[in-house]
């Protein structure tokens, strides 16, 4: 793991590799990421149900589960254990386990999540938007932390 002891040299490997991996996101990359990831599922269809989930390293480092909303469950997805396939935006497709009330009551996506956020290579601050098309099925859109760099760079030289 790598540590870093001042903010400077996290954004030196920031920038050096374009990817926070290991690093926690700033409080200003991560709000960047929702704050594209919200504005994206106000404009997708409103005839499929949507919710919008920060990644953080408990979700992509360890035990790769990621925990889905318990109302969303709830309202629009299986009782029981089911297959769920993610499909991203190229439309590749990926097989998850989605596991009910899992030992500490979180409804998850376990077994093939692993296999997509490792493909996607996603980090803490980044943020999806999920997008129920079918009733076993996600369209997954990626919101980067890492496009706060992109953004920053553009406005400077916007600012010219």
């Amino acid at each position: 793991m790598i540590r870093a002891s001042s903010r400077n040299l996290d954004l030196f490997l920031v920038v050096l590799s374009g990817r926070s991996y290991g690093l926690s996101a700033t409080d200003e990359e991560g709000s960047h990421a929702i704050t594209k990831a919200q504005e994206l599922a106000e404009k997708l269809d409103s005839g499929f149900p949507i919710f919008v989930k920060p990644i953080t390293k408990s979700y992509v480092n360890g035990n790769f589960k990621l925990a889905l909303p318990i109302a969303f469950c709830r309202e629009h997805l299986p009782e029981q254990n089911e297959r769920i396939t993610l499909e991203d935006e190229e439309g590749h497709e990926y097989i998850t386990t989605f596991l009910t009330g899992n030992l500490c009551g979180a409804n998850v996506l376990a077994a093939g999540w692993r296999g997509f956020a490792t493909r996607h290579k996603l980090v803490d601050g980044d943020c999806l938007v999920f997008q129920l098309i079918k009733t076993t099925k996600f369209k997954v859109y990626i919101k980067r932390a890492s496009s706060y760099y992109e953004k920053m760079r553009s406005d400077e030289t916007s600012a010219f």
